[in-house]
């Protein structure tokens, strides 16, 4: 179980060193060479789970925040966490995926609390000024829009399903 809980927090490389049974394995590199522990537990993508919650309305829904290095902030490195999270969490279906490059824009608990008793726009002064992603999941379509350029701003969304 100790395991499973870094998995969450550390992501691509650990599920793949538990894929096989519970037991970790020494992943190799690119010429066939063994690489040391360290290296085998360490993800090349970078992200946190903030908040994963489950609410439960006619149909239930999962609605997370993450946090990824804003450096990693790429179409392919979104696809590749939203593929590790699609797996780790199949249900319930709908699933709501904030993804956010700076904690600046991340409410803590107590600002949620707050937010949801009133109608607050702190948090629209941050638009544009940082790389920022959200998918979408319900039983008929998949879609992520994400930031592809800060000045000027822009946004691409991309059809899955």
């Amino acid at each position: 179980m100790k395991h499973l809980a870094l998995c969450y927090l550390f992501g691509a490389a650990c599920i793949a060193a538990l894929s096989s049974g519970g037991s970790a394995q020494i992943p190799t590199d690119e010429e066939g060479a063994q690489m040391d522990r360290e290296a085998a537990y360490y993800a090349p993508i970078r992200y946190a789970i903030i908040h994963n919650d489950i609410f439960e309305l006619a149909v239930d829904q999962r609605r997370m925040s993450i946090l990824m290095l804003p450096e990693q902030f790429t179409k392919r490195n979104l696809m590749e966490v939203l593929s590790l999270i699609k797996k780790r969490f199949p249900k319930p279906i709908d699933l709501i995926i904030e993804v956010h490059t700076t904690l600046k824009t991340i409410e803590t608990p107590e600002e949620d609390e707050m937010a949801r008793d009133s109608g607050d726009t702190r948090f629209r002064r941050f638009y544009g000024k940082y790389r920022r992603a959200s998918f979408s999941r319900d039983e008929e379509r998949e879609a992520l829009i994400y930031t592809t350029g800060l000045r000027p701003y822009k946004e691409v969304l991309v059809r899955l399903k």
